[in-house]
């Protein structure tokens, strides 16, 4: 991704840089850590309730919205059938959001663009372990070469078929499923110089939730 083309459109107005202070206030708030709950407050978007994070911008309908991670567009980036995203702040580098113009490459985009990148292994080892509300995750920064090259891996487990679950039991409720959320992220990269640079990334994400 060029970053000369986000410079280009951000003199029109139409793209929007979330500062990580702004990331870090945001996206911690709730239940779970979530890159939404920034994107969320920016003018122009809204979105159908408290629980869901599916964006809407300027009425339209949520699949009218695409999202990327690190340049791969994800059809569909949401957990819990919409109630909270993939994209875990604890481990990501910037956020770009268009509602005006954006690359013919995002075609499937006709109202908005998330453009989400995660951090690079690129500034020493490091060990980051998180605990919110409703999760646990821990991620490891690993570089290989000086700063040319390195290795991010790590993953997130909720923990609220501990909590939640036991509360809808005492309730009299059914809980076929217990709430949870399984997911993995690896990325290695590798930048011999200035004009190339290459990634290899990866993404697991499982989750479940029912109750009668």
């Amino acid at each position: 991704i060029e970053e000369s083309y986000y410079n280009k459109i951000d003199k029109v107005g139409s793209t929007k840089l979330v500062d990580k202070e702004e990331l870090k206030a945001n996206a911690m708030r709730g239940l779970m850590e979530d890159v939404m709950n920034a994107v969320k407050a920016l003018p122009g978007v809204s979105y159908s309730s408290s629980f869901y994070t599916m964006l809407s911008i300027r009425g339209s309908y949520y699949d009218e919205v695409s999202a990327s991670l690190d340049g791969f567009v994800v059809r569909y980036p949401y957990f819990w059938g919409g109630a909270h995203s993939i994209f875990n702040p604890n481990i990501v580098e910037t956020v770009k959001f268009s509602n005006g113009t954006f690359n013919a490459k995002n075609g499937m985009a006709t109202s908005g663009l998330l453009d989400v990148e995660t951090r690079k292994a690129d500034d020493g080892f490091k060990v980051n372990t998180n605990t919110g509300m409703s999760s646990i995750d821990a991620y490891l920064e690993i570089p290989i070469i000086n700063k040319t090259m390195g290795l991010l891996v790590g993953g997130r487990v909720t923990y609220l078929e501990a909590t939640i679950a036991p509360v809808w039991r005492a309730n009299g409720q059914t809980v076929d499923v217990a709430p949870y959320i399984r997911t993995g992220n690896l990325k290695w990269y590798w930048k011999p110089n200035e004009r190339i640079e290459w990634y290899v990334n990866g993404f697991f994400g499982a989750d479940g939730i029912g109750s009668g």
